[in-house]
């Protein structure tokens, strides 16, 4: 039995090395036909014809997991939502009181008020700044003044 074995491991070490020393021979590919780099163009194509795949690169890789990125949105349609604007807070100011108003030889209302605190008379109009103060907005009841960013109101009463 042990003589069997050591012939069987014999025979596969000739084996072996009878692939190890003969060379290997060399497969050329012909085709019908080559003759000329016209037609190996051809028939590269008629291969390459037959050889492409059916399906898109795009359907196998989404079997693998990969996703299509969204389409970016052109940036007019990106929308900014505006904040409403803060409402400043109107302060009354009892010290300002409002004297009247006159009507320059140019057509202005010219409003005249007491700074009771410096003791100083101011006349606004609508583009005139004094001292600072400047006048907003005129209605019945109120007078809207602006003096360093912040809003004032006075009575007009």
């Amino acid at each position: 039995m042990s003589k069997v074995i050591h012939g069987i491991i014999i025979l596969c070490i000739l084996a072996l090395l009878y692939f190890w020393i003969v060379p290997w021979k060399k497969k050329e590919i012909y085709f019908q036909g080559v003759l000329d780099q016209k037609n190996t163009t051809n028939v590269i194509r008629e291969t390459a014809d037959l050889v492409s795949p059916s399906v898109s690169p795009e359907r196998v890789a989404l079997l693998f997991g990969w996703k299509r990125k969204p389409a970016a949105r052109p940036v007019t349609e990106i929308l900014v939502e505006e904040e409403p604007p803060i409402e400043e807070k109107v302060v009354l100011a009892t010290w300002l009181r409002p004297l009247g108003y006159a009507i320059g030889s140019d057509g202005k209302k010219y409003f005249f008020f007491k700074d009771e605190k410096s003791n100083k008379v101011l006349q606004l109009t609508d583009d005139n700044v004094d001292s600072g103060w400047k006048l907003l907005d005129v209605s019945d009841a109120e007078f809207l003044l602006e003096y360093e960013g912040k809003k004032y109101s006075v009575s007009s009463k």
